[in-house]
């Protein structure tokens, strides 16, 4: 696990190079979630929980000052493999495992940076950890993970969060023949989500 903290700049006058930034402002850690919010402050990341050992804590990066400020913890316990997306001026975050328990977490968080607070919203249909999250349209996506915490057993599904009725939508799963992943990678662009990668079992 490691600190250092880089940009990416893929501009006019600054083609495919990436530049130092300040440093991480928490612990070192791994297998962290993040991602940003637009406001009238500006896009800003975030980034919380990980391991080792298995961390609760919450940052936020501003880029216009090149600064980390630590936020309120996130609301879960600490752990790892949390899945996240953002939908509008506020992120989400669930499920995860640590060693505590035999299987991932269903629970699932919403933080709003105004108020710097987490509130909890409807659990996650089927636990997991390591689930692919991103957001289309005013909806967040999750997809695929592992449900056992020991990496035993993965699955292919995928959901929609609607965060105005709180509810999640189970939509068709991933189109691989014959088995699952965990740490698969996913992104949207317009009003299309893209899954990709992962740990197949």
């Amino acid at each position: 696990a490691i600190a250092a903290f880089f940009m990416l700049c893929l501009a006019a006058n600054a083609q495919n190079t990436w530049t130092q930034k300040t440093n991480f402002g928490g612990q070192e850690r791994r297998y962290s979630f993040a991602f940003s919010i637009t406001s009238a402050q500006g896009t800003l990341g975030y980034i919380g929980a990980g391991e080792a050992p298995y961390f609760q804590d919450f940052w936020v990066y501003d880029p216009a000052v090149d600064s980390w400020t630590q936020k309120a913890n996130y609301a879960g316990l600490g752990r790892i493999g949390v899945f996240s997306f953002t939908i509008g001026a506020k992120g989400y975050a669930g499920n995860g495992y640590d060693n505590n328990t035999t299987v991932p977490y269903n629970d699932f968080w919403e933080y709003n940076p105004v108020t710097n607070l987490w509130t909890q919203k409807a659990n996650m249909p089927i636990a997991r950890s390591y689930g692919a999250g991103f957001s289309i349209i005013g909806k967040g996506y999750v997809a695929t993970g592992d449900v056992t915490g020991q990496f035993t057993q993965t699955i292919d599904d995928l959901w929609e969060y609607d965060p105005i009725i709180d509810t999640w939508t189970q939509k068709t799963s991933i189109p691989v023949t014959g088995y699952g992943r965990y740490c698969a990678v996913a992104f949207s662009i317009g009003s299309k989500g893209y899954f990709f990668i992962g740990i197949p079992l």
